[in-house]
């Protein structure tokens, strides 16, 4: 004889009724925490923006007058800088030269129309 796995006998309508029950109490208990758990945190975040209301703005304006540099130390800086965005300059001008090659390469019908 084979042995078949036994199925649980079907359950009563009333009893299957009593389960649900009992979950949809506990899913509105889970519900009811987190209720009170989002009218704390509400709570809390309106007496935060209280006391961002009432604090003073803390945006400080700055005005440079005087850079104490030296004469070399300037040209230096100067000379770094205008290497810089000379590199700067050809990496740009290489992307749109590719880019521009790029769109003449896929518009040969378009050219060949006039």
């Amino acid at each position: 004889m084979t042995s078949q796995p036994s199925r649980p006998s079907p359950k009563n309508p009333v009893d299957m009724l009593q389960d649900q029950i009992v979950l949809l109490n506990h899913i509105y208990q889970a519900q009811q925490e987190q209720l009170l758990l989002l009218r704390s945190l509400n709570e809390q975040f309106a007496q935060l923006q209280e006391v961002l209301r009432q604090s003073p703005k803390s945006m400080t304006r700055v005005k440079v007058e005087d850079i104490n540099m030296r004469f070399d130390s300037m040209v230096i800086f100067l000379f770094k800088r205008t290497f810089a965005l000379l590199l700067v300059g050809i990496v740009f001008g290489f992307i749109f030269f590719c880019v521009f090659m790029m769109f003449v390469a896929t518009m040969p019908s378009f050219f060949q129309r006039f």
